[in-house]
């Protein structure tokens, strides 16, 4: 563990030893760090899961009562029915109504979201939309010159 005093760092608050004996048992770990947690988490990325729900993950550990209670949009005309933190406080889906559109790029803003050290989401808006699949190709042979 790097900072002991850090518990939300999760993953991120793990790391190999750089002593060359290869560990550092019954004495301070080689990788000690107090240093306190000051760096603004960042929405990493929007799923869209199916038309009408959303999966926000988010680059650290997230507090889970700000994310219930945050203040949470989507543009185009789209309304939030329900909002879950998952255990996993990195993540949260949203459902929403009506569906999305395929040929709309929507904006999500998550406003009032702290992560486990209350430092505030910053950005606090990420752009999305849905992918769509291309056609299926067909292969052919073509010519130009109809004696072929």
């Amino acid at each position: 563990m790097i900072n002991p005093e850090n518990p939300c760092g999760g993953a991120l608050n793990w790391t190999g030893s750089f002593s060359l004996d290869g560990g550092t048992p019954g004495t301070q770990n080689s990788v000690y760090d107090i240093s306190p947690d000051l760096t603004n988490p960042k929405i990493s990325s929007v799923e869209v899961t199916s038309l009408t729900q959303l999966t926000v993950n988010f680059n650290e550990t997230m507090d889970s009562t700000s994310l219930a209670n945050a203040v949470v949009t989507v543009s185009g005309g789209i309304s939030i029915t329900s909002i879950v933190v998952q255990s996993a406080p990195n993540k949260m889906v949203i459902n929403v109504t009506p569906n999305l559109d395929s040929s709309t790029v929507y904006t999500l803003q998550i406003l009032n979201a702290t992560d486990c050290s209350s430092n505030t989401l910053l950005p606090d808006s990420i752009n999305f939309g849905i992918g769509i699949s291309p056609l299926p190709f067909v292969w052919g042979i073509f010519s130009t010159n109809p004696a072929d």
